[in-house]
């Protein structure tokens, strides 16, 4: 059984794995989907490598399967950044769902229950959000009958306020001026 940081770690790697298949090692991707063979699905492994191969045999299988015949679309897209898209979007989807199955499965811990159950507060400035405890939030002040009215984080408090624009943007929920 998987604990939260386990399920996080194997999410990163899938999705690093998934990633250099369609950056980095596209070419070899596409040649592995060859659209003569049977139902292909690309997989992102836990420690970062992928995989093209056929689904799971095993009823029911260990994780969701990804979405099958990646290889039949291959050659029906003129262009191969196009179809490389589609894959994309396909594996995210399944790099989710194997995250909600590895969550769902997992016996998670009083620990783990704890952090998930936390008190968020959100900045007024910048939109990031913060545990209550690591701002130094008493749980009166962070209790959800009585939320604190505004809350500013320690960045947003060290810069000096601007007056928002149309030549300002944020990033990462910053603004910058451009």
């Amino acid at each position: 059984m998987a604990n939260l940081e386990q399920v996080f770690t194997n999410w990163q790697g899938r999705r690093a794995g998934l990633l250099k298949a369609l950056t980095t090692e596209a070419d070899d991707l596409y040649e592995k989907c060859d659209p003569e063979k049977l139902n292909l699905c690309l997989y992102g492994k836990p420690n970062g490598e992928w995989e093209v191969s056929l689904p799971s045999e095993c009823l029911p299988p260990k994780l969701p399967d990804p979405t099958l015949g990646i290889n039949f679309a291959r050659d029906g897209i003129a262009k191969k950044v196009n179809w490389l898209k589609l894959v994309a979007v396909h594996s995210n989807a399944w790099l989710l769902s194997v995250a909600f199955h590895e969550g769902a499965s997992s016996g998670f811990d009083k620990v783990d229950s704890d952090i998930l159950d936390e008190r968020l507060v959100l900045c007024d400035i910048c939109e990031a959000w913060f545990h209550a405890k690591c701002v130094n939030m008493t749980p009166t002040v962070a209790d959800d009958d009585h939320p604190p009215e505004k809350y500013t984080c320690q960045s947003c408090k060290d810069e000096p306020p601007h007056q928002c624009s149309e030549s300002c943007v944020k990033i990462f929920g910053k603004c910058v001026v451009v």
